[in-house]
């Protein structure tokens, strides 16, 4: 070996000097050995790659908030959700942060596979519950725990066929109707005949429907089931009317497909939906569309509030950062404006410049401040409860629905399974 290429003794103490400043330099960057990365499991499908766009958009941005964190996204279908997360924590492999699908928060809660997040909510001089949506806490608890925060929310609003309105001479809803106009106007808008119908399934509104009568599923302290109070069964008999004493929704079998691409179609006048749909229907619907006010029943004017979920594993060995993410996505006015602006979600907050953001996106109906009417006027709305004690409930408003059960009969039915079931759940 030679060792003629060795520098000269000055070349080698400038090297050194060199070396010495680059340490300097990393030992100065905040990311340079401080970094903690944390995995974030989410969804978007694999076709959607402008949606995988925009989720990535917005983890850099609280990476550039927080550049000692560093992000992991790691991508599970829809279906999967449920039946994944609890394979992670069977090994002890739960990411950090979990997306957690809205039928599953309460399995996931009570399986203790969840943190509290009051501890840190309380700790937080700048969380301000204030600034938050009507109901966007509350439906983020399970037995009063905060277990989770929506990263968004929507409310189904009514979208509704201008075109098909103007041909038969009605005016635009306005702020102020009730559930007595929708229906009357779902009536005008009716020629089975011809098979055209003025809405498309007033039950995808149940819980909005249910809380303006003044009901609920289940009393204050989620003790008991309410489903045969008189609030709940005026509101359900008001939903049946629909298909079954005025014919102003289709009956079983009448129109092909469902509610949302028989709208599209132009098969009924008005449907129930949410903000996703506004890209799409920009592009691909013919008619002149808008969306219309909230409505009020007998007890006031409420919407029903859901939506994506977000929770720190209780798995996590790095629950401060975990934290961080999920207050950032469900909380921070940058990433609530941004998704907004981008028509990714509507916004858990109130703040001025997200709300602003809805007049700026491309893709927002003519009327938006009706659907900012419609998240303000929102509530939680239905207790969080296993799938399976969902799913007896729902059983029942789909055999009221489609005529196979009376509404007191179906209803009085579930009140007793639900009891039943979820006495189980909890003695599990």
């Amino acid at each position: 070996m030679s060792f003629a290429s060795v520098p000269e003794r000055t070349n080698v103490s400038s090297w050194s000097l060199t070396v010495v400043v680059i340490v300097m330099t990393l030992l100065a960057s905040p990311t340079a050995f401080a970094q903690t990365e944390i995995d974030m499991v989410w969804w978007v499908s694999d076709a959607d790659v402008e949606g995988k766009r925009n989720e990535v958009a917005i983890i850099e941005l609280f990476e550039e908030a927080h550049p000692d964190i560093k992000v992991n996204l790691i991508y599970v279908d829809w279906n999967m959700f449920p039946d994944q997360t609890l394979a992670w924590a069977a090994v002890g492999d739960l990411p950090d942060v979990l997306w957690i699908r809205e039928d599953s928060l309460y399995d996931l809660a009570t399986r203790g596979l969840l943190m509290d997040l009051g501890p840190y909510i309380a700790r937080d001089p700048d969380f301000d519950p204030n600034n938050f949506l009507p109901g966007v806490l509350e439906s983020a608890r399970v037995n009063g725990v905060q277990v989770a925060l929506h990263r968004d929310v929507w409310a189904p609003t009514v979208f509704f066929n201008r075109t098909w309105f103007q041909e038969y001479g009605l005016a635009d809803p306005e702020s102020g109707w009730t559930y007595v106009d929708l229906l009357d106007t779902a009536r005008k808008l009716t020629d089975p005949t011809k098979f055209k119908f003025g809405m498309g399934n007033i039950d995808s509104n149940r819980n909005a429907v249910i809380l303006s009568y003044g009901g609920s599923l289940m009393n204050t302290d989620q003790t008991e089931f309410t489903l045969t109070d008189l609030a709940v069964i005026e509101a359900t008999t008001y939903m049946r009317s629909y298909r079954w004493e005025y014919h102003a929704e289709a009956q079983p079998g009448e129109l092909a497909d469902w509610w949302e691409p028989q709208w599209v179609r132009g098969d009924v006048a008005m449907q129930f939906w949410g903000p996703w749909a506004w890209p799409n229907y920009k592009e691909t619907v013919t008619f002149d569309w808008d969306v219309a006010p909230p409505m009020a029943g007998p007890a006031g004017t409420y919407t029903f509030l859901d939506g994506l979920l977000l929770g720190v594993s209780s798995q996590t060995k790095n629950a401060e950062a975990a934290w961080k993410l999920v207050r950032f996505l469900g909380y921070d006015s940058r990433a609530q404006t941004e998704q907004v602006r981008r028509g990714m979600a509507s916004p858990t907050v109130r703040y001025p410049e997200t709300l602003a953001a809805f007049y700026e996106s491309e893709n927002a109906p003519g009327s938006i401040q009706n659907y900012i009417a419609v998240l303000q006027s929102g509530r939680a709305g239905i207790p969080r409860l296993p799938r399976e004690v969902s799913e007896i409930i729902n059983q029942a408003f789909t055999s009221i629905m489609n005529d196979e059960q009376s509404v007191t009969s179906a209803l009085g039915d579930a009140q007793v399974r639900a009891t039943v079931a979820l006495r189980d759940v909890r003695n599990r």
